[in-house]
């Protein structure tokens, strides 16, 4: 059986998770710019892509706690080697 406060911190971080999806998500309407629709849409599902990669991670991580570890640390470390090139 959990304890009150293991289940507190399990349910934390899958808000958590589920938040940080819908943030990183909402950037992809960004595509919308007064774009007709047709152009639009395939520009929206490819900037969707970031949102589904953390959407899988958080899945994951609903059975496989590990898992989730691991791709959030790999996700981080990913966003941190892309940012590093860049030319400031």
């Amino acid at each position: 059986m959990l304890s009150q406060s293991h289940r507190l911190w399990l349910w934390m971080s899958r808000g958590a998770g589920i938040a940080l999806v819908g943030f990183v998500a909402l950037f992809a309407l960004d595509a919308f710019d007064g774009s007709p629709l047709r152009e639009a849409v395939p520009g929206f599902l490819i900037h969707l892509i970031p949102a589904a990669v953390v959407a899988v991670v958080v899945l994951l991580a609903w059975r496989w706690p590990w898992i989730g570890a691991a791709g959030f640390a790999a996700l981080a470390i990913a966003y941190a080697v892309s940012v590093a090139r860049l030319d400031w």
